[in-house]
Order: C-alpha cells, then structure tokens, then sequence
C-alpha cells in the first residue's frame, strides 16, 4: 500500500483562525483519516510612524501585525483520496485565511 501525505498550510491574521482548524480536525476525526496538526510560532511585525515629523521627534505611534500559521498532515493510505473532503475544506474556508496544499509522498 502506497503511503501519500496532503499537507495543508492555514495562515491568518486574526488569532479566530484555530476555529477552522477545530473544524478540520473533527472533520478528520469523523472521517477516520490520521492526521497530524503543527502549530508554528506567531509572527509578529511592528512598524513604529512619527506623528510629527517636524517638531516632535518623541511622538510616535506603534501598529503590530500578527500571523498565525498551522500545519496540517494529512496521512492517506488510498490510491485514490476522497477529494471531497478537500473541496469542502476549501469551500467553507474563511475570507481572513490563506490555504495551501502540498502533496509529499
């Protein structure tokens, strides 16, 4: 039996995002498929702007992004892997999240 892995990769903005990985993982639960779930380390950007730039040097503002990132590894055993599975995940996805789909075998 052919072993593949499907890794799917879940980025976001807003932290709400571990909601569709809830999602995910009782989906996969339901449908008895092994899975892993990897949760990499938050991202986080921060640019700081002057208010002023002419008199106030010591005004400032700060404005922080950050991303999320999780990891998903799907385990087939199956030739042929129920793509219906992937076109619900895909369909029911979020505006605020990023999806993306690798093969490994």
């Amino acid at each position: 039996m052919k072993k593949n892995i499907l890794q799917l990769s879940i980025k976001s903005i807003e932290k709400s995002s571990s909601l569709y990985l809830f999602f995910i993982k009782r989906l996969l639960d339901k449908l008895e498929i092994k899975n892993t779930i990897i949760k990499m380390p938050k991202i986080v950007k921060r640019v700081t702007l002057l208010k002023s730039p002419h008199v106030n040097k010591k005004s400032r503002e700060q404005f922080q992004v950050s991303y999320y990132k999780f990891i998903v590894n799907v385990y087939t055993f199956k030739e042929k892997f129920n793509k219906n599975f992937l076109k619900f995940v895909i369909l029911n996805k979020p505006k605020y999240i990023s999806l993306s789909l690798r093969r490994i075998i």
